[in-house]
Protein backbone atom coordinates (compact mmCIF):
# COMPACT_ATOMS: atom_id res chain seq x y z
CA UNK A 1 0.00 0.00 0.00
CA UNK A 2 1.59 3.51 -1.70
CA UNK A 3 -0.24 6.42 -0.69
CA UNK A 4 -0.15 9.65 1.44
CA UNK A 5 -3.21 11.71 3.29
CA UNK A 6 -3.16 14.49 5.27
CA UNK A 7 -4.71 15.18 8.10
CA UNK A 8 -5.40 18.35 9.67
CA UNK A 9 -6.41 18.68 13.76
CA UNK A 10 -6.86 22.17 14.94
CA UNK A 11 -3.79 24.22 13.90
CA UNK A 12 -1.72 21.24 13.44
CA UNK A 13 -1.27 19.50 9.93
CA UNK A 14 -0.14 16.43 9.60
CA UNK A 15 1.41 14.31 6.39
CA UNK A 16 1.49 10.26 7.15
CA UNK A 17 3.09 8.52 4.10
CA UNK A 18 2.70 4.39 3.39
CA UNK A 19 5.24 2.74 2.19
CA UNK A 20 4.62 -0.93 2.21
CA UNK A 21 4.99 -1.58 5.72
CA UNK A 22 6.65 1.70 6.69
CA UNK A 23 4.40 4.92 7.91
CA UNK A 24 6.33 8.26 8.21
CA UNK A 25 5.33 11.69 9.61
CA UNK A 26 7.54 14.42 9.01
CA UNK A 27 8.08 17.47 11.08
CA UNK A 28 9.90 20.60 10.86
CA UNK A 29 12.47 21.67 13.42
CA UNK A 30 10.64 24.64 14.05
CA UNK A 31 7.23 22.76 14.86
CA UNK A 32 8.93 21.15 18.08
CA UNK A 33 9.46 22.68 21.46
CA UNK A 34 12.78 20.21 21.62
CA UNK A 35 15.25 18.88 19.44
CA UNK A 36 16.70 16.32 22.12
CA UNK A 37 17.00 13.17 20.86
CA UNK A 38 16.04 11.65 23.94
CA UNK A 39 12.73 13.31 24.87
CA UNK A 40 11.65 12.86 21.24
CA UNK A 41 12.44 9.24 21.50
CA UNK A 42 9.48 8.95 23.67
CA UNK A 43 7.17 8.91 21.62
CA UNK A 44 8.53 6.16 20.51
CA UNK A 45 8.16 4.19 23.66
CA UNK A 46 7.18 0.34 23.36
CA UNK A 47 3.00 0.34 24.16
CA UNK A 48 0.81 -2.56 22.17
CA UNK A 49 -1.33 0.03 20.99
CA UNK A 50 1.48 2.71 19.76
CA UNK A 51 3.26 1.67 16.26
CA UNK A 52 7.06 0.80 17.13
CA UNK A 53 9.23 3.28 15.33
CA UNK A 54 12.44 5.41 14.71
CA UNK A 55 13.45 8.44 14.85
CA UNK A 56 15.77 10.10 11.79
CA UNK A 57 17.23 13.50 12.18
CA UNK A 58 17.84 15.58 9.20
CA UNK A 59 19.02 19.00 8.70
CA UNK A 60 15.95 21.26 9.47
CA UNK A 61 13.88 18.53 10.51
CA UNK A 62 12.59 14.95 11.93
CA UNK A 63 11.12 11.63 10.82
CA UNK A 64 9.07 9.36 12.30
CA UNK A 65 9.11 6.51 10.67
CA UNK A 66 6.90 3.57 11.84
CA UNK A 67 6.83 0.11 11.40
CA UNK A 68 3.45 -1.32 10.28
CA UNK A 69 2.50 -5.13 10.55
CA UNK A 70 1.22 -6.96 7.46
CA UNK A 71 -2.23 -8.14 9.28
CA UNK A 72 -2.85 -4.40 10.72
CA UNK A 73 -5.29 -2.43 8.07
CA UNK A 74 -6.41 0.77 8.07
CA UNK A 75 -10.37 1.47 8.74
CA UNK A 76 -11.03 2.15 5.16
CA UNK A 77 -9.53 -1.25 4.01
CA UNK A 78 -11.87 -3.51 5.68
CA UNK A 79 -14.86 -1.16 7.17
CA UNK A 80 -17.07 -2.53 4.38
CA UNK A 81 -17.02 -5.91 5.18
CA UNK A 82 -17.32 -5.69 9.33
CA UNK A 83 -20.72 -6.70 10.32
CA UNK A 84 -23.16 -4.28 12.82
CA UNK A 85 -22.22 -6.17 15.59
CA UNK A 86 -17.72 -6.07 14.44
CA UNK A 87 -18.20 -2.38 14.21
CA UNK A 88 -19.34 -1.99 17.06
CA UNK A 89 -16.62 -4.73 19.37
CA UNK A 90 -14.72 -2.49 17.28
CA UNK A 91 -15.65 0.99 19.20
CA UNK A 92 -16.01 -0.54 22.33
CA UNK A 93 -12.52 -1.25 22.38
CA UNK A 94 -11.44 2.35 21.17
CA UNK A 95 -11.88 3.31 25.34
CA UNK A 96 -8.47 1.83 25.39
CA UNK A 97 -6.46 4.83 23.85
CA UNK A 98 -8.19 6.93 26.59
CA UNK A 99 -4.97 5.55 29.24
CA UNK A 100 -2.89 8.39 27.24
CA UNK A 101 -5.06 11.28 28.23
CA UNK A 102 -3.03 10.36 31.80
CA UNK A 103 0.11 10.81 30.51
CA UNK A 104 3.04 12.96 28.33
CA UNK A 105 2.01 10.78 25.38
CA UNK A 106 -1.05 12.44 23.30
CA UNK A 107 -2.61 10.62 20.41
CA UNK A 108 -5.62 11.29 17.92
CA UNK A 109 -8.65 9.52 16.81
CA UNK A 110 -8.53 9.50 13.02
CA UNK A 111 -9.72 7.09 10.82
CA UNK A 112 -6.49 7.38 8.98
CA UNK A 113 -3.94 7.27 12.01
CA UNK A 114 -5.14 4.17 13.38
CA UNK A 115 -4.79 0.47 12.38
CA UNK A 116 -6.63 -2.26 13.83
CA UNK A 117 -4.87 -5.58 14.14
CA UNK A 118 -6.93 -9.15 13.97
CA UNK A 119 -9.33 -8.82 17.18
CA UNK A 120 -10.05 -5.24 16.06
CA UNK A 121 -7.87 -3.73 18.66
CA UNK A 122 -7.32 0.02 17.69
CA UNK A 123 -3.12 0.89 17.16
CA UNK A 124 -1.96 4.54 17.19
CA UNK A 125 0.32 5.59 14.36
CA UNK A 126 1.25 9.43 14.78
CA UNK A 127 1.01 10.47 18.15
CA UNK A 128 2.47 13.42 20.16
CA UNK A 129 4.23 14.77 23.58
CA UNK A 130 2.73 17.20 25.76
CA UNK A 131 4.74 20.65 25.19
CA UNK A 132 7.35 18.83 22.95
CA UNK A 133 6.14 17.27 19.65
CA UNK A 134 2.50 17.68 18.06
CA UNK A 135 -0.45 17.15 19.00
CA UNK A 136 1.07 19.11 21.93
CA UNK A 137 -2.28 18.62 24.41
CA UNK A 138 -4.64 15.79 24.47
CA UNK A 139 -7.81 15.83 27.55
CA UNK A 140 -10.79 14.12 28.10
CA UNK A 141 -13.12 16.42 26.54
CA UNK A 142 -11.09 16.23 23.42
CA UNK A 143 -10.98 12.79 23.22
CA UNK A 144 -14.23 12.37 23.94
CA UNK A 145 -15.13 14.41 20.97
CA UNK A 146 -12.58 12.15 18.74
CA UNK A 147 -14.81 8.95 20.12
CA UNK A 148 -17.79 10.16 19.46
CA UNK A 149 -17.08 11.36 15.60
CA UNK A 150 -15.34 8.03 15.05
CA UNK A 151 -18.41 5.93 16.54
CA UNK A 152 -20.85 7.77 14.32
CA UNK A 153 -18.33 7.80 11.65
CA UNK A 154 -17.92 4.57 11.66
CA UNK A 155 -21.70 3.13 12.09
CA UNK A 156 -22.30 5.83 9.23
CA UNK A 157 -19.58 6.60 7.02
CA UNK A 158 -21.45 8.35 4.81
CA UNK A 159 -21.20 11.22 7.72
CA UNK A 160 -17.69 12.54 7.03
CA UNK A 161 -15.20 12.44 10.34
CA UNK A 162 -13.54 15.47 10.11
CA UNK A 163 -16.98 17.19 9.17
CA UNK A 164 -18.51 16.04 12.54
CA UNK A 165 -15.42 16.62 14.24
CA UNK A 166 -15.37 20.74 13.41
CA UNK A 167 -18.93 21.22 14.38
CA UNK A 168 -21.39 18.75 12.50
CA UNK A 169 -21.58 16.29 15.83
CA UNK A 170 -24.34 17.81 17.44
CA UNK A 171 -26.28 18.19 14.02
CA UNK A 172 -26.91 14.30 13.17
CA UNK A 173 -29.49 12.73 12.48
CA UNK A 174 -31.44 11.91 16.08
CA UNK A 175 -30.92 7.97 15.72
CA UNK A 176 -31.38 5.75 18.24
CA UNK A 177 -27.34 4.86 18.40
CA UNK A 178 -26.29 8.72 17.50
CA UNK A 179 -28.63 9.88 20.77
CA UNK A 180 -26.65 7.04 22.86
CA UNK A 181 -23.53 8.58 21.51
CA UNK A 182 -24.36 11.96 22.02
CA UNK A 183 -26.05 11.64 25.59
CA UNK A 184 -22.54 10.10 26.56
CA UNK A 185 -20.76 12.50 29.32
CA UNK A 186 -17.36 10.70 30.01
CA UNK A 187 -15.62 8.09 28.20
CA UNK A 188 -16.90 5.48 30.38
CA UNK A 189 -19.97 6.10 29.81
CA UNK A 190 -19.52 6.27 25.82
CA UNK A 191 -17.46 2.41 26.04
CA UNK A 192 -20.37 1.32 28.25
CA UNK A 193 -22.95 2.77 25.86
CA UNK A 194 -20.91 0.71 22.83
CA UNK A 195 -20.46 -2.35 25.05
CA UNK A 196 -23.76 -2.59 26.14
CA UNK A 197 -25.19 -2.32 22.37
CA UNK A 198 -22.68 -4.74 20.92
CA UNK A 199 -23.93 -7.14 23.40
CA UNK A 200 -27.04 -6.99 22.48
CA UNK A 201 -26.11 -6.93 18.68
CA UNK A 202 -24.20 -10.20 19.32
CA UNK A 203 -27.25 -11.48 21.18
CA UNK A 204 -29.08 -10.91 19.09
CA UNK A 205 -27.47 -12.32 16.02
CA UNK A 206 -26.94 -15.81 18.20
CA UNK A 207 -30.28 -16.39 18.38
CA UNK A 208 -31.20 -17.29 14.61
CA UNK A 209 -32.57 -20.29 14.42
CA UNK A 210 -30.18 -22.38 12.51
CA UNK A 211 -31.36 -26.01 11.45
CA UNK A 212 -28.80 -28.75 10.53
CA UNK A 213 -29.57 -31.51 8.44
CA UNK A 214 -29.65 -35.12 10.41
CA UNK A 215 -26.97 -36.45 7.73
CA UNK A 216 -24.86 -34.07 8.72
CA UNK A 217 -25.04 -35.15 12.69
CA UNK A 218 -22.43 -37.17 12.71
CA UNK A 219 -20.16 -35.30 11.28
CA UNK A 220 -20.57 -32.61 14.36
CA UNK A 221 -20.68 -35.66 16.60
CA UNK A 222 -17.22 -36.17 15.37
CA UNK A 223 -16.40 -32.66 15.51
CA UNK A 224 -17.93 -31.97 18.86
CA UNK A 225 -14.99 -35.12 19.86
CA UNK A 226 -12.66 -33.55 18.23
CA UNK A 227 -12.77 -30.30 19.79
CA UNK A 228 -12.87 -31.69 23.62
CA UNK A 229 -9.65 -32.86 22.98
CA UNK A 230 -8.06 -29.81 21.75
CA UNK A 231 -10.34 -27.66 24.48
CA UNK A 232 -8.16 -29.89 27.01
CA UNK A 233 -4.65 -28.65 25.06
CA UNK A 234 -5.83 -25.03 24.70
CA UNK A 235 -6.71 -25.00 28.39
CA UNK A 236 -2.97 -25.56 29.25
CA UNK A 237 -1.94 -22.40 26.51
CA UNK A 238 -4.51 -20.59 28.31
CA UNK A 239 -3.44 -21.01 31.76
CA UNK A 240 0.28 -19.95 31.18
CA UNK A 241 -1.17 -16.85 29.28
CA UNK A 242 -3.60 -16.32 32.25
CA UNK A 243 -1.37 -17.01 35.58
CA UNK A 244 2.32 -16.01 33.90
CA UNK A 245 2.22 -14.03 30.56
CA UNK A 246 -0.47 -11.80 30.71
CA UNK A 247 -0.04 -10.63 34.17
CA UNK A 248 3.72 -9.47 33.07
CA UNK A 249 3.06 -7.88 30.32
CA UNK A 250 0.24 -6.21 32.45
CA UNK A 251 3.18 -4.92 34.57
CA UNK A 252 5.30 -4.07 32.05
CA UNK A 253 2.47 -1.62 30.57
CA UNK A 254 1.90 -0.53 33.45
CA UNK A 255 5.33 0.72 34.53
CA UNK A 256 5.21 2.45 31.05
CA UNK A 257 2.10 4.19 31.64
CA UNK A 258 3.56 5.21 35.11
CA UNK A 259 6.98 6.25 33.44
CA UNK A 260 5.36 8.80 31.05
CA UNK A 261 3.38 10.19 34.07
CA UNK A 262 7.07 10.86 35.79
CA UNK A 263 5.81 8.65 38.55
CA UNK A 264 9.30 7.37 38.96
CA UNK A 265 8.80 5.07 42.56
CA UNK A 266 5.45 3.72 40.95
CA UNK A 267 7.88 2.51 38.00
CA UNK A 268 9.74 0.99 40.48
CA UNK A 269 7.10 -1.10 42.78
CA UNK A 270 6.02 -1.72 39.21
CA UNK A 271 8.60 -3.83 38.25
CA UNK A 272 10.25 -4.66 41.79
CA UNK A 273 10.08 -8.55 40.82
CA UNK A 274 11.08 -8.51 37.40
CA UNK A 275 15.26 -9.94 36.94
CA UNK A 276 16.99 -6.94 34.95
CA UNK A 277 18.23 -9.58 32.66
CA UNK A 278 14.38 -10.46 31.35
CA UNK A 279 13.05 -7.69 30.91
CA UNK A 280 13.08 -6.17 27.59
CA UNK A 281 15.20 -3.49 26.28
CA UNK A 282 12.55 -0.69 26.57
CA UNK A 283 11.59 -1.75 30.34
CA UNK A 284 15.28 -2.15 31.51
CA UNK A 285 15.51 1.83 30.33
CA UNK A 286 12.55 3.14 32.10
CA UNK A 287 13.78 1.41 35.09
CA UNK A 288 17.52 2.23 34.87
CA UNK A 289 15.79 6.10 34.24
CA UNK A 290 13.61 5.92 37.27
CA UNK A 291 16.07 4.70 39.84
CA UNK A 292 18.13 7.34 38.24
CA UNK A 293 15.61 10.18 39.10
CA UNK A 294 15.05 9.03 42.78
CA UNK A 295 18.70 8.83 43.32
CA UNK A 296 20.42 11.06 46.16
CA UNK A 297 22.34 12.86 43.22
CA UNK A 298 21.59 16.48 42.39
CA UNK A 299 19.52 17.63 39.74
CA UNK A 300 22.52 18.67 37.67
CA UNK A 301 24.09 15.38 38.48
CA UNK A 302 20.80 13.39 37.10
CA UNK A 303 21.06 15.11 34.25
CA UNK A 304 24.32 14.58 33.38
CA UNK A 305 23.89 10.63 33.96
CA UNK A 306 21.24 10.53 31.98
CA UNK A 307 22.68 11.75 29.05
CA UNK A 308 23.78 8.50 28.75
CA UNK A 309 20.73 6.47 29.37
CA UNK A 310 18.82 6.12 26.41
CA UNK A 311 16.80 3.57 24.22
CA UNK A 312 20.13 2.89 22.03
CA UNK A 313 22.16 2.16 25.78
CA UNK A 314 24.27 -0.53 26.46
CA UNK A 315 21.92 -3.20 28.73
CA UNK A 316 24.88 -4.07 30.81
CA UNK A 317 25.38 0.50 31.43
CA UNK A 318 21.18 0.24 32.24
CA UNK A 319 21.15 -2.82 34.73
CA UNK A 320 24.02 -0.97 36.44
CA UNK A 321 22.04 1.55 37.49
CA UNK A 322 19.17 -0.69 38.51
CA UNK A 323 20.82 -3.30 40.47
CA UNK A 324 22.78 0.31 42.06
CA UNK A 325 18.68 1.17 42.98
CA UNK A 326 18.41 -1.91 44.41
CA UNK A 327 21.11 -1.90 46.87
CA UNK A 328 22.68 -4.97 44.85
CA UNK A 329 26.02 -3.26 44.70
CA UNK A 330 27.90 -6.60 44.40
CA UNK A 331 26.48 -6.46 41.30
CA UNK A 332 26.82 -2.94 39.94
CA UNK A 333 30.24 -3.18 40.90
CA UNK A 334 31.20 -6.07 38.56
CA UNK A 335 29.24 -4.53 36.20
CA UNK A 336 31.05 -1.30 36.71
CA UNK A 337 34.44 -3.17 36.20
CA UNK A 338 33.76 -4.87 33.22
CA UNK A 339 32.72 -2.38 31.34
CA UNK A 340 35.55 -0.55 32.89
CA UNK A 341 33.80 3.04 34.01
CA UNK A 342 35.65 4.27 36.23
CA UNK A 343 32.64 6.75 37.42
CA UNK A 344 30.59 4.11 37.89
CA UNK A 345 33.43 2.64 39.90
CA UNK A 346 33.88 5.07 42.16
CA UNK A 347 30.22 5.97 42.87
CA UNK A 348 29.75 2.14 44.11
CA UNK A 349 32.67 1.95 46.29
CA UNK A 350 30.98 5.46 48.18
CA UNK A 351 27.39 3.62 48.13
CA UNK A 352 29.36 0.48 49.96
CA UNK A 353 31.12 3.21 52.51
CA UNK A 354 27.79 4.51 53.08
CA UNK A 355 26.31 0.96 53.19
CA UNK A 356 28.87 -0.13 55.57
CA UNK A 357 28.41 2.74 57.80
CA UNK A 358 24.22 2.22 58.20
CA UNK A 359 24.66 -1.47 58.70
CA UNK A 360 23.79 -1.90 62.22
CA UNK A 361 25.31 -6.10 62.41
CA UNK A 362 28.92 -4.85 61.84
CA UNK A 363 30.75 -4.06 65.09
CA UNK A 364 32.82 -1.09 65.48
CA UNK A 365 35.87 -2.94 64.67
CA UNK A 366 34.19 -4.47 61.83
CA UNK A 367 33.21 -1.08 59.78
CA UNK A 368 36.29 0.17 60.44
CA UNK A 369 37.77 -1.85 58.84
CA UNK A 370 35.39 -1.69 55.67
CA UNK A 371 35.64 1.51 55.57
CA UNK A 372 39.41 2.05 55.78
CA UNK A 373 38.92 -1.11 52.62
CA UNK A 374 36.58 1.62 50.61
CA UNK A 375 38.01 4.46 51.10
CA UNK A 376 41.20 3.60 49.41
CA UNK A 377 39.29 2.60 46.75
CA UNK A 378 37.74 5.69 46.80
CA UNK A 379 41.07 7.69 46.61
CA UNK A 380 42.58 5.87 44.05
CA UNK A 381 39.40 6.66 41.84
CA UNK A 382 39.09 10.05 42.70
CA UNK A 383 42.96 10.69 42.15
CA UNK A 384 41.59 9.19 38.20
CA UNK A 385 38.93 11.52 38.10
CA UNK A 386 40.99 14.67 38.79
CA UNK A 387 39.43 15.04 42.76
CA UNK A 388 36.00 14.24 41.48
CA UNK A 389 34.03 13.12 44.68
CA UNK A 390 31.36 10.76 42.39
CA UNK A 391 32.60 11.58 39.13
CA UNK A 392 29.07 12.71 38.26
CA UNK A 393 29.99 16.47 38.10
CA UNK A 394 28.41 18.86 40.17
Amino acid sequence: MNKETTITFGEEQYQLRFEQDLVSVELSKGRLKTTSQELLNMTLMANPRLLPGRLIEEQDSFTWQYQNAAHHLLLEDFLKQLSRSEKLRLLENLAVLQQFTQSRINVFLHPDNLVFDDSLMPIVIHRGLANAVPPMTMDDSDFLRQYKCFAIFVMNPHDDYMSLYQGKLEDVRQTPFNRGVLQANTVDQLANFLGQTYRQEHERSLNVDTVIPKRRSRFFQVGFYTMTVLAFVLAGVVLYFTLSKVPYDSRLLVSQKDYLATNYDQVITDLKQEEPDKLPKTEQYVLAASYINVESLSNAQKKNVLKNVTLSSDASYLKYWIFNGRGDFSKSLNIAQYINDDQLILYTYTKLYDQVNANPKLSGAQKQAQRSQYQKKINTYESKLGGAKNGFGN
